[in-house]
């Protein structure tokens, strides 16, 4: 019985949980701060749910591509995703349509592959280095 009870609790010690992954997860300024491949200012087009029951923490965005801020010139249409993890510190709420985001791709990727590191433009220029003064092109 010792040992069963001994095996149950290193299980649920080892098992990985949200709290864990929130703490494994940058900051944002973190995140923004790495190399990518393009850092661009897009503007979004179209917002999507992709959850119903959480339409607020789940979506896709397209968007449109306004400017290079580093990098390669993407594609000038752009899918942005994102899905919130239970219970961790930052909450980014869905972009409106209109509204300019910064996309940091970290590749080239195909008509397909959906951005998951985008923050509203404002956001990103406070805690962005590449925003200091560097004009946008």
């Amino acid at each position: 019985m010792k040992v069963a009870t001994g095996l149950i609790i290193c299980a649920a010690l080892a098992a990985p949980d949200v709290a864990n992954a929130c703490r494994r997860s940058p900051d944002p300024g973190t995140l923004m701060s790495r190399d990518y491949a393009t850092v661009a200012i897009v503007r979004i087009e179209e917002v999507v749910p992709t959850t119903l029951s959480r339409p607020e923490l789940e979506w896709r965005a397209m968007a449109s591509r306004v400017s290079v801020v580093a990098g390669a010139e993407p594609a000038l249409n752009l899918q942005l995703g994102h899905a919130e993890i239970p219970n961790c510190r930052e909450r980014r709420p869905a972009p409106r349509t209109g509204e300019y985001w910064v996309a940091y791709i970290e590749g080239i990727g195909g008509p397909d592959s959906v951005v998951y590191n985008a923050w509203p433009l404002d956001f990103a220029r406070s805690l962005d280095p590449r925003f200091s003064g560097t004009p946008t092109r």
